[in-house]
């Protein structure tokens, strides 16, 4: 693995990079993980995307490890042989996470959050992954709030609506 220093803040990512290597081999997966997320607040380059990406998973953060693994996907020049598992593992977490979309007549600027989470603004870019179950979505636009209690399946993309919202904002609690 070769990344350019140009930095110190990127000399620490490489450092950080190279400390998370070393405790994958060593099967301490959660602290790799934590020098993985490190490095990447710098260096957003695909070794450092796909070994995050296999951390996250590896402990069991599915939602985290499909964006990235989805991040990594669609980076050009990427590794043949690391394309390919990143690949397996985004069809395979696919089976584990559900996804939520915005009706397009959202209007754009509309802030989504999922509980309580900011999440993305209309119009989204891409899915909003979440564990399957329920949450609630909360779309504000303007001055007015509107709450979406949802349901999102496994393997599955809910769309929440907008209509006009009826609650102002400084009515929420």
């Amino acid at each position: 693995m070769c990344i350019r220093d140009s930095t110190s803040a990127e000399s620490e990512a490489k450092l950080r990079f190279e400390e998370g290597n070393a405790l994958w081999g060593q099967d301490k997966h959660e602290e790799a993980r934590l020098k993985f997320e490190q490095a990447h607040a710098v260096l957003k380059v695909p070794a450092v995307i796909f070994n995050l990406a296999r951390a996250e998973m590896s402990v069991d953060h599915a939602e985290r490890a499909y964006v990235l693994f989805r991040d990594y996907l669609k980076l050009p020049d990427t590794d043949v042989d690391r394309s390919l598992l990143a690949r397996k593992h985004f069809a395979d977490l696919s089976q584990k996470v559900g996804l939520i979309t915005l009706s397009a007549a959202t209007p754009s600027g509309t802030k989504v959050l999922v509980d309580g989470r900011f999440a993305g603004e209309a119009p989204l870019t891409e899915a909003i992954v979440v564990a399957p179950g329920k949450h609630d979505v909360v779309l504000v636009h303007a001055d007015q709030t509107k709450g979406v209690p949802v349901s999102c399946p496994v393997q599955e993309t809910v769309t929440v609506s907008y209509t006009h919202l009826t609650l102002p904002t400084s009515d929420l609690v």
